[in-house]
C-alpha cells in the first residue's frame, strides 16, 4: 500500500465526552457556515479543486468550550505529549535511499489562504513532480490529491496525515491566545505583512509548525538521508526547478551543528522587525535537534510577552532564535542577479539556486555568493553586510 501514515489524535476518552456542549457546536457549525458563504463571494472556485474544504479537514474536533466568548482548551489536551513525535513508525514500504530529505506541508485552509488556487495548482504541481525523496504532512482529507501528485515517485514519498491541532504550536497555547492575542493585534502591525489574504489565525499554526515538521521528518527519515531541507510548498514557481532534483547540493561548507538559513532583513521594505527567509531552511540531524529545542523555547517566551502578535510570522522567530543562540545558525546572505536565472531575480527565492549545483557554480563564478555567509553570530554577520556595503559604493 502507498506509505500513507495517519496520526492519531492526542484526545482521552474523556476529552472525547466532554468536547462539545450544545453552545460549542452551535457556534462551531455556525463559524463553519459563516466561512463558507463568506469565502464564496471572495474568489471564483473551480469545482474540480479540492483545496476548499471546510476548516473542519485542517483541525479535527477542535477541544474547546465557549466561555464569555473565549475559548478554553482542556488541560488534558494541550499538555499530552505530540502524537506527531511519538504515534509515527516506519512502515514496510521499500523506500528508496536518498542523501537529502525534501520536507514540506499543505493543508486546506478554507479561505484564509494567500493565493488562487490555480497558483497552489501549479506551485504543488512542480514541486511535487521533481525526484526528490520527499515527506510531506497534509490533513487526512487532502492525502489522496498529495498521493495523485506523487503517483509516479511513492517509492520517494512518505505522506503523513495529521491535523493543526496535533501540533506542538497549537497546544503550546490556548486557541483564544491565537486568535486575541496573535491574530488580531497583528493586523494592526503593517511592518510584519504577513496578513494578506489571512482571515483567521490557522496560517500561523502551520508556519510555526515547520521547524517540529522538520524534526519530525529528520527524527523517522524513511530514507535514511544525512541531510534535511524544510520547502515551502510555494517556493518552486518556474519550470527550471521541475522534473529535476532540488537538493542537488549539499554545502559542504555547512558545519553538521548549525542550521543553514537565510537572513531577509535587508531586502525587507519594512525593517523594525528583523527577519530570516522561512521557505527554505536545511541541517543536519544535530543542528536541527539544537535549533528545534531553541525555537519552541523562543517562541513560548515571545507569546507570554508583549511581542505575542509576532507569532504570526515564523519569520521573526527564527531570526530571534539565531539571536539569542549564537552559533546555531549557519547565516546566508541573498544577493540578487537578473542573468542567472529566475531564483536570483528574488531573494525570497536564492536558496533554490543554492542547492542546485550548476547555478551554484555560477554562482561563484560571478560573485554572487555573498563574502559574510556563516558568520558566527548575528551581531559580526551585521557588522560585516555594513562594512562590505561601505567598501562597494
Amino acid at each position: 500500500m502507498p506509505p500513507s501514515l495517519k496520526v492519531r489524535s492526542a484526545r482521552s476518552a474523556r476529552d472525547d465526552h466532554d468536547a462539545f456542549t450544545t453552545r460549542s457546536r452551535t457556534t462551531k457549525w455556525s463559524s463553519l457556515l459563516l466561512l463558507l458563504v463568506l469565502s464564496s463571494f471572495q474568489m471564483k472556485r473551480p469545482n474540480d479543486w479540492p483545496l476548499y474544504t471546510l476548516m473542519s479537514s485542517a483541525v479535527k474536533d477542535i477541544n474547546i468550550t465557549t466561555t464569555s466568548g473565549s475559548y478554553e482548551v482542556s488541560e488534558s489536551y494541550y499538555q499530552n505529549p505530540s502524537p506527531s513525535l511519538s504515534a509515527i513508525t516506519r512502515t514496510s514500504w521499500n523506500y528508496q535511499q536518498a542523501d537529502a530529505t525534501l520536507i514540506t506541508a499543505f493543508f486546506p485552509l478554507g479561505s484564509s489562504i494567500r493565493h488562487t488556487p490555480e497558483e497552489y495548482q501549479d506551485y504543488m504541481t512542480k514541486l511535487f513532480s521533481n525526484y526528490d525523496a520527499m515527506i510531506i504532512f497534509t490533513s487526512p482529507e487532502f492525502e489522496p490529491n498529495i498521493r495523485a501528485m506523487r503517483q509516479q515517485k511513492l517509492e520517494l514519498s512518505l505522506i503523513v496525515t495529521m491535523y493543526l491541532n496535533e501540533t506542538k504550536s497549537w497546544k503550546m497555547f490556548p486557541e483564544h491566545f491565537w486568535y486575541n492575542d496573535v491574530f488580531q493585534p497583528s493586523r494592526r502591525i503593517r511592518s510584519l505583512g504577513s496578513n494578506k489574504g489571512i482571515v483567521d489565525h490557522l496560517p500561523y499554526v502551520v508556519w510555526n509548525s515547520k521547524v517540529e515538521f522538520l524534526k519530525i521528518g529528520s527524527d523517522k527519515n524513511p530514507f535514511q538521508s544525512n541531510f534535511f531541507a524544510w520547502t515551502d510548498v510555494g517556493m518552486v514557481r518556474w519550470d527550471q526547478y521541475a522534473n529535476t532534483t532540488l537538493l542537488q547540493r549539499i554545502p559542504s561548507e555547512l558545519p553538521n551543528n548549525k542550521l543553514l538559513i537565510m537572513d531577509v532583513t535587508p531586502v525587507l521594505s519594512h525593517k523594525k522587525y528583523k527577519q530570516m527567509s522561512a521557505g527554505m531552511f536545511a541541517g543536519h540531524k544535530t543542528a536541527i535537534d539544537l535549533y528545534y529545542k531553541k525555537y519552541y523555547q523562543v517562541m513560548e517566551a515571545a507569546g507570554n510577552s508583549k511581542d505575542a502578535p509576532l507569532l504570526s510570522t515564523e519569520q521573526f522567530l527564527l531570526h530571534r532564535t539565531c539571536l539569542q543562540s549564537p552559533g546555531l545558525c549557519h547565516i546566508i546572505v541573498p544577493m540578487e542577479s537578473n542573468t542567472l536565472g529566475p531564483a536570483l531575480k528574488f531573494p525570497y527565492f536564492y536558496m533554490l539556486a543554492m542547492f542546485n549545483a550548476n547555478q551554484y557554480k555560477m554562482m561563484q563564478l560571478n560573485g554572487k555568493i555573498h563574502p559574510c555567509n556563516g558568520m558566527q553570530s548575528l551581531k559580526l554577520q551585521d557588522e560585516c553586510v555594513a562594512t562590505a556595503a561601505a567598501n562597494k559604493s
